[in-house]
Order: C-alpha cells, then sequence, then structure tokens
C-alpha cells in the first residue's frame, strides 16, 4: 500500500511541474509578444540607421564637419514600410517633418532645416541638424550645424508659435527648441518638469 501511495505522490508532483511549466511558458510567450508590439509601436525609440552619403544637397559633408564620413538626411524612406500610413496620417495631424523651410532668424533670406545622422572617421555616430540658407544666387549654404553625439537615430522637425522645434521621438517631450540668439542658434532643451 506505501509504495503505490507513493507512486500517486511523485506522479502528483511530476502533473503539477508539468502544469507549472506549462503555465510559465504561456506567460513568457504572451509578454513577449507584448514588449514585441510595444517595441514596433515605438519604432522611432529604438531605430538605428547607418548613414551612407558624402554629400547632402549637393554640399560634399567634408564642408559640413571635417570630422564626418559618412552623413545622411533622414526622409520618409527612413521610415519601416509597415509604419509608413500611420506615420504619414501623424506627421500630418502634428505638423512633423523631416524638413523645414523658413526664415528662422529673420534676416530676410529663406533657411531650411535638416535632420540626419552621421558618422564619424573614429566611428563615432549621432543625430544632426543641418541649417542652411539661401544665397543670392539660390544656392544652399551652410549657416550651422547642431549635433547630437552618441545613437544614429531617428529625429524630426516642428514649429512651434514660430519657433523650430528638433524632436528625438513623436510621443513624448524629448526635444529642444532652436533659438536664435546673438547671431548663432542654440539648442534649448525642453524641461517639462
Amino acid at each position: 500500500m506505501e509504495v503505490s501511495i507513493l507512486f500517486h505522490t511523485v506522479k502528483q508532483k511530476d502533473t503539477m511541474k508539468k502544469s507549472i511549466l506549462t503555465t510559465l511558458l504561456i506567460l513568457l510567450l504572451l509578454l513577449n509578444s507584448n514588449s514585441a508590439n510595444a517595441t514596433k509601436y515605438a519604432w522611432w525609440v529604438n531605430i538605428e540607421y547607418e548613414p551612407a552619403k558624402t554629400e547632402i544637397l549637393k554640399i560634399p559633408i567634408s564642408d559640413l564637419d571635417a570630422d564626418w564620413v559618412f552623413a545622411e538626411p533622414l526622409s520618409i524612406e527612413a521610415v519601416p514600410p509597415e509604419d509608413l500610413q500611420v506615420f504619414k496620417r501623424d506627421t500630418a495631424a502634428l505638423g512633423y517633418s523631416f524638413t523645414k523651410q523658413g526664415d528662422f532668424n529673420l534676416d530676410g533670406s529663406q533657411d531650411k532645416a535638416i535632420v540626419g545622422v552621421y558618422k564619424e572617421k573614429n566611428g563615432a555616430v549621432g543625430r544632426f541638424l543641418l541649417i542652411l540658407t539661401e544665397s543670392e544666387n539660390k544656392k544652399w549654404i551652410k549657416f550651422s550645424l547642431l549635433k547630437n553625439p552618441g545613437k544614429a537615430g531617428f529625429s524630426i522637425l516642428s514649429i512651434d508659435n514660430g519657433t523650430l522645434a528638433w524632436f528625438f521621438c513623436m510621443e513624448c517631450d524629448a526635444f529642444s527648441l532652436i533659438k536664435w540668439e546673438r547671431g548663432k542658434y542654440i539648442l534649448v532643451p525642453f524641461d517639462c518638469c
């Protein structure tokens, strides 16, 4: 009698272990699929680009920054195809774009702001905001270059109350205002709290 009770108890423990393992496996799969959906939802947070161009608007990148080996302006092609439709809808509604034009320093000349990514000769990467101004012969020339080193990631522009804003994501407060002060553009990080 003792042997059969012991065998039955061992069998129950094995069944219970299998049941616990199965439950844990299901939970892991659910958590993994939810985190995959969350990551996909905020693709702009994790995406990294590999710049490959040696000129921007016919300006050699060495004229923009002597340390750069590659740079690339971001464009609609920088958006994952599966997210393109939602991105277009959101950018239209919120006024975001990778390029903005206007007279940002109020000097009477058209300016163009472009965001992108760069790679330096030493391998360091980052984001850039290039501000060009239109010359008298209608060519774009470099006026200012602002850099955000560390990650060749997503960024986008908006204009808020006439002030250019450089965003590092689409649904958060990670941005800087671009102000014209004392003859140059400066980054003013937004302080939400």
